[in-house]
């Protein structure tokens, strides 16, 4: 399954890579981000992450629109906006209801439910990647569990993993 993710709209969930943000450190927050997501990826295997990131790879980089980061396809928009390529994607995508969108973008989503794209909002998403590194994390004796923070998200957490139990 490909999940499209809205990579500045996610990364604004993480406080730590929130503050890179605030603190104008992009490019750290960027990478951060492309290594929570690798984490996951280890976990959800059926799960392609292809990344939107608004802006250039790294300040200068007139060249890169596309690369490979750790398996992920991660594209990006130089002068246009991130939701641009999302929205070119989806259109050009063969079976777009075959796709999940990571965003909290109202405009984005509005779009993507007229192609019957599949969504998690950012807060969602952000949610499942805690629980899913936190019960990695349960498994070392000295690390303590998170609370879960709603039975809304365990559940859609469930249903996001319940599909690559299935296909094993």
């Amino acid at each position: 399954m490909k999940v499209l993710i809205d990579a500045l709209n996610l990364i604004y969930k993480f406080p730590d890579l929130e503050l890179c943000m605030y603190e104008d450190r992009l490019d750290e927050a960027k990478s951060g981000l492309l290594k929570i997501l690798q984490d996951c990826s280890r976990k959800w295997k059926d799960y392609e992450f292809i990344i939107f990131i608004d802006g250039q790879r790294i300040k200068g980089d007139y060249e890169t629109y596309q690369e490979k980061a750790n398996g992920m396809d991660v594209f990006y928009s130089h002068e246009k906006e991130a939701d641009d390529l999302i929205r070119e994607y989806i259109k050009e995508n063969p079976f777009p209801n075959r796709l999940t969108l990571i965003t909290s973008d109202k405009k984005i989503l509005q779009y993507a439910r007229q192609f019957k794209v599949k969504y998690y909002t950012s807060e969602q998403f952000s949610e499942m990647i805690r629980l899913l590194l936190n019960e990695e994390a349960s498994e070392d004796p000295d690390s303590k569990p998170i609370e879960r923070v709603s039975e809304d998200l365990e559940h859609w957490y469930n249903v996001f993993t319940q599909h690559q139990s299935q296909t094993k």
